[in-house]
């Protein structure tokens, strides 16, 4: 027997073992299960809000400028203006209920990634931690960017989404963790332009209408990226915090690198990875961003997309029953959800 051949009668006796009644309904149970668990959770977060990554989104307006005139890695609301624009009305309620929508959305992402099982596999996942981190014991990365309010958590959702569904959700990264929008470079690399437009035209249909609307905000975004370039916010923040220790300019060609091979032989779930390494700054929820690639293996899994050529060519089909990608495994009817 082959080592391909191998491979291939390990994924079938998985899926068949999956597949068996009482599997199932051991999962559902599990599942059942996790949902007052990650209640619990919720209701932490909502009781014991912190003035960090959540705080500095709900009080981004309340100085009347968006921005500061300077890089501020502790209090500096560092992303695009459309996301401050639609959570305006937000900022009119407190920062309790602010922190509780919030932790909210957060934990409806990773449920939907995951499912809730996973997802509280991944809250009490311990590695890296950051002992006595939100009142307990240890936290570890998700349940950092849950605490905390990053956008670590909608950042893998958007990743997972945007391979697995619809390319455009990649315009949320752009928006927000800019450097770790190097995943788009799946669907260059495998040459798939009509996904390389839905990102395109994503964006530029966010951008606009926010930028007609407040032009002002939009320089001074780009004036705060500019200066945010020499910094490092991780060792002005928390030193205690588990993070990389390398440049910037060293990890996103390195995150780029990893993405396009992944595109080159076809290995999907590596996506996340590429992108994680190329967020702005890796503190202890930055980890939280691997949660997609597990999301993305999962639901690629039977019908995993292959290699492709490096010879330049042009395709603009229509989608097919492969996906929105062109790959066999990015569409909704990859895998069971």
């Amino acid at each position: 027997m082959s080592q391909t051949e191998g491979v291939h009668d390990v994924a079938g006796r998985f899926e068949a073992f999956i597949a068996r009644p009482s599997v199932r309904r051991a999962w559902f149970v599990l599942n059942l299960a996790a949902l007052p668990v990650l209640f619990l959770f919720w209701w932490h977060v909502y009781h014991h809000p912190i003035h960090s990554d959540a705080y500095s989104t709900w009080s981004a307006w309340q100085d009347g400028k968006l921005y500061p005139p300077q890089w501020e890695p502790v209090t500096a609301y560092p992303y695009a203006p459309p996301l401050a624009q639609v959570l305006t009305p937000l900022t009119h309620i407190s920062f309790r209920h602010f922190n509780g929508i919030w932790a909210g959305l957060q934990l409806a992402a990773l449920v939907w990634m995951l499912r809730p099982a996973g997802a509280v596999v991944a809250l009490v996942w311990p590695i890296p931690n950051l002992a006595g981190y939100g009142h307990l014991p240890y936290g570890g990365p998700v349940f950092g960017s849950l605490y905390n309010g990053n956008f670590e958590i909608l950042v893998a959702a958007a990743i997972a989404f945007a391979l697995v569904r619809w390319p455009g959700t990649f315009a949320f990264m752009l928006l927000t963790k800019v450097t770790a929008g190097v995943g788009v470079a799946w669907f260059i690399v495998r040459q798939e332009w009509k996904a390389v437009t839905i990102v395109v035209v994503t964006l530029l249909a966010i951008a606009i209408p926010s930028a007609l609307i407040n032009p002002d905000q939009w320089a001074a975004w780009f004036q705060l990226l500019a200066g945010a370039a020499g910094h490092s916010s991780a060792a002005e923040v928390v030193n205690k915090e588990p993070w990389i220790k390398v440049a910037l300019a060293i990890r996103a060609p390195v995150g780029l690198a990893i993405v396009a091979v992944a595109a080159w032989r076809g290995w999907i779930w590596v996506v996340p990875i590429g992108c994680c390494l190329a967020l702005p700054d890796i503190h202890l929820g930055g980890f939280s961003v691997l949660a997609a690639a597990p999301a993305v293996w999962w639901r690629t899994r039977l019908h995993p997309p292959g290699p492709v050529s490096l010879r330049p060519r042009l395709r603009w089909a229509r989608p097919s029953a492969e996906g929105p990608t062109g790959g066999a495994a990015s569409g909704p009817s990859a895998a069971p959800v």
